[in-house]
């Protein structure tokens, strides 16, 4: 899959079995459930959430981590669905 969308969010279990390509790379996968993807490669990372009417994609280099980044990334998200999107 060059971009992520929908089908990610489709079969979850495929999704942490072959993770996720984009962006020319590969990543695997961390944790897939309804509503967001957090993947993997090296140490590098993206974390995918999807809302009602967008997928948000974001990536983030080391040495900045998943913990530091997903507060942020799932912040946007909830005020995007709290506004309809």
């Amino acid at each position: 899959m060059q971009n992520p969308d929908t089908k990610a969010f489709t079969n979850l279990d495929q999704t942490k079995v072959n993770g996720l390509t984009f962006n020319g790379k590969k990543y695997f996968t961390l944790n897939a459930e309804p509503g967001a993807i957090y993947l993997k490669k090296g140490s590098d990372g993206s974390i995918i959430r999807k809302t009602k009417q967008s997928i948000i994609v974001t990536e983030y280099d080391g040495p900045l981590q998943q913990g530091e980044s997903a507060p942020l990334v799932n912040s946007f998200a909830d005020y995007l669905e709290a506004v309809g999107y």
